[in-house]
């Protein structure tokens, strides 16, 4: 028997991350005709509303004395570890090393020559200031670090928005690329990053109508996403795998968040009061009937076998449609009065109003624990991991960052089959295969007419890590 999977609904979370905490922006979810559709033009309306705010939002706060205090104090730009230069002469030592008649008549003892070459070396990129410069969050605000001028020319504004789902490389990206026939961008604006042809790391998508406008502090008073308006700036999404950086299900991730008590769960509360629940409904339910959805709740899907199910009125499946097709499991009973009991408290009188509590959850959790690794990343390396698509990558821009270790591409042929093939050189050891001792002890070759000989036995070892060893002081951390 043949199955075919069909996308029946879908949820989205959006938070907004201000580096210590985390606000809830919105929360859907879908059910209807061509969810996959549905799903492409929200998430671009969405990205094209949010990039627009980041744009157009430059805020700026007084810092603080200890602020202050820490930009004044600092030597080397954060980004780049480049010392901070000051001009070889202020204003002050300019000053003082002028010279005057007694007629106060500036004198000038340098000739032409020295002023060329003092007008070649300030034109010289090596001699080129390393000016300090404040680097503030826009949204916020607030002081982030010193850093010099370059780098700080460097942090641009986004023209693609992240949208992160959490083990769906070998699955759901196949979904999303076989429902690619809307009009809201060509094929050729599609780009995939793929481990096999069964797994994408990677899959970026630039939008054919929908553009992000220039940079303005007016946002609102003007017409905005139109293309003679923002050049050619169009929005792009981009969509990656958690799974990548957290090869973990979403229960035992939840898991760690409950131990450290995380106070992102908050979150949860907002979405079920927002979303889900009446007005003042969580009121009169306890936190310990909270903490029931602070994990994965079971769901059948062997019970959804179309749209039709997902109609008002259908009731909550018996245990026995909750049986696990790809484990062979069946639901227990404890787990299955969870389910009434969650139905019961948040007042679930269909299954669609629990698929809707299940997937939104499910988005919530997920994107809870996310932001909960891009902090302590950002805390730990200075990096958020948001840029990358898998761990591996991000491990190495760490690495490069936090060490600032100098690499050069190999572009000798030997060094490569050092990497390649484990080649280490060249004859590694020569040796005769035939030794014959000539002395007494060897009576049936002994000749007493020739010198006298003598075989010995060495010991030989081969002490492998040698190797490793020379290298390390090349690539100490």
């Amino acid at each position: 028997m043949r199955f075919e999977y069909q996308p029946t609904s879908y949820s989205l979370i959006i938070l907004h991350n201000t580096g210590d905490k985390a606000e809830l922006v919105t929360a859907e979810y879908y059910d209807g005709r061509h969810p996959v559709k549905h799903f492409f033009r929200r998430v671009f309306k969405w990205a094209q509303k949010l990039l627009c705010e980041i744009r157009s939002t430059n805020n700026v706060l007084t810092p603080t004395p200890e602020e202050r205090k820490a930009h004044e104090q600092a030597t080397h730009c954060k980004h780049c570890k480049r010392q901070f230069t000051i001009p070889k002469d202020s204003v002050q030592e300019g000053f003082d090393a002028l010279r005057f008649d007694l007629n106060g008549t500036l004198l000038n003892d340098s000739d032409e020559t020295d002023y060329e070459e003092e007008l070649t070396i300030k034109k010289s990129k090596r001699d080129a200031p390393i000016i300090k410069t404040y680097h503030h969050n826009h949204d916020s605000g607030k002081f982030v670090a010193s850093l010099c001028q370059s780098c700080n020319l460097k942090i641009n504004y986004r023209n693609q928005l992240t949208c992160v789902a959490h083990c769906r490389s070998k699955f759901d990206f196949h979904l999303l690329l076989k429902n690619l026939e809307t009009s809201a961008f060509d094929a050729s604006n599609i780009s995939v990053i793929a481990k096999s042809k069964e797994t994408f790391v990677q899959i970026e998508i630039k939008s054919k109508d929908l553009y992000i406008p220039i940079l303005n502090n007016q946002y609102g008073n003007q017409q905005q996403f139109s293309k003679s308006y923002s050049g050619n700036r169009k929005v792009g999404v981009r969509f990656i795998d958690s799974f990548n950086f957290l090869p973990e299900s979403l229960a035992d991730l939840t898991e760690s968040l409950k131990k450290e008590k995380s106070p992102l769960f908050e979150i949860v509360k907002t979405v079920l009061n927002n979303y889900i629940c009446e007005p003042n409904q969580l009121n009169g339910i306890s936190n310990d009937s909270i903490d029931l959805l602070l994990k994965k709740i079971p769901y059948t899907y062997t019970f959804l076998s179309g749209p039709n199910v997902l109609k008002d009125g259908v009731p909550i499946p018996e245990i026995q449609e909750f049986h696990n097709d790809m484990t062979d499991e069946e639901c227990s009973q404890e787990d299955y009065e969870i389910i009434l009991k969650i139905c019961s408290l948040f007042q679930i009188k269909d299954f669609r109003m629990y698929t809707k509590l299940y997937t939104i959850l499910d988005s919530a959790l997920l994107r809870i624990r996310y932001i909960n690794f891009i902090q302590n990343s950002f805390k730990s390396y200075g990096i958020a991991p948001s840029y990358l698509c898998t761990a591996s990558g991000f491990a190495w821009q760490a690495f490069l960052y936090t060490t600032g270790a100098d690499i050069h591409y190999i572009r000798d042929k030997k060094m490569i089959d050092l990497v390649r093939e484990g080649i280490r050189g060249g004859v590694s050891m020569a040796a005769k295969k035939i030794v014959c001792a000539n002395n007494e002890r060897t009576p049936f070759n002994f000749n007493a007419s020739e010198d006298r000989t003598h075989s010995q036995y060495r010991y030989s070892f081969l002490v492998c890590p040698c190797y490793g060893e020379q290298q390390i002081p090349s690539f100490r951390l």
